[in-house]
């Protein structure tokens, strides 16, 4: 198995953890952040919905221990809640890695093959590919990009061109690569 390949098998399993690890911790943040409804309606119950003024030392007794707790829990919701947020980040930038080296490396489909070509728009990996036509000078081109399930789609094929200098402007911010060798 190709080192790239094998890289990529590995990166899709370190992506897979992490959005479920991800998935948890949103769950946990949400289940602390509800938590504190009821527990507000415990202390206010237990208070007999009395103004601070009011409490006895029973009362202080009471409240105090749950406010506590209350604070434990947003502080432990915030902190699930941040790393929530920080691993998409840590998602992302694997996926971006992934997604060029999945296009780098892939099998082009079938066909006369001429040029190949990434996209460097950070928002969007795509790959370009310049095809002949047999028994002629013309060519066309193949938009492809990786769909949420790793695999090369194919989104766009264009119309028949003279020649490659004829195409029109989607080369333009890309760079053009070797072709991926067949397996």
């Amino acid at each position: 198995m190709p080192m790239d390949i094998q890289n990529a098998n590995e990166q899709i399993t370190t992506v897979t953890h992490l959005k479920k690890k991800r998935r948890s911790m949103g769950i946990v943040s949400a289940c602390g952040f509800l938590l504190l409804i009821p527990l507000l309606l415990l202390a206010s119950e237990l208070t007999e919905l009395k103004e601070f003024q009011d409490f006895t030392s029973h009362d202080w007794l009471i409240f105090t221990p749950i406010i506590c707790a209350g604070i434990i829990i947003i502080v432990v919701s915030f902190i699930f809640f941040f790393r929530f947020l920080l691993l998409k980040r840590k998602i992302y930038k694997i996926q971006r890695n992934l997604y060029q080296t999945l296009l780098r490396t892939s099998p082009v489909g079938p066909g006369n093959a001429l040029k190949l070509f990434i996209a460097n728009n950070v928002f969007s990996p795509m790959r370009l590919t310049v095809f002949g036509c047999p028994d002629s000078g013309n060519v066309y081109y193949t938009m492809e990009t990786v769909n949420r399930y790793y695999e090369i789609e194919c989104v766009y094929t264009s119309k028949i061109y003279p020649s490659f200098n004829d195409i029109e402007p989607p080369f333009k911010g890309t760079t053009e690569i070797p072709l991926p060798e067949e397996s």
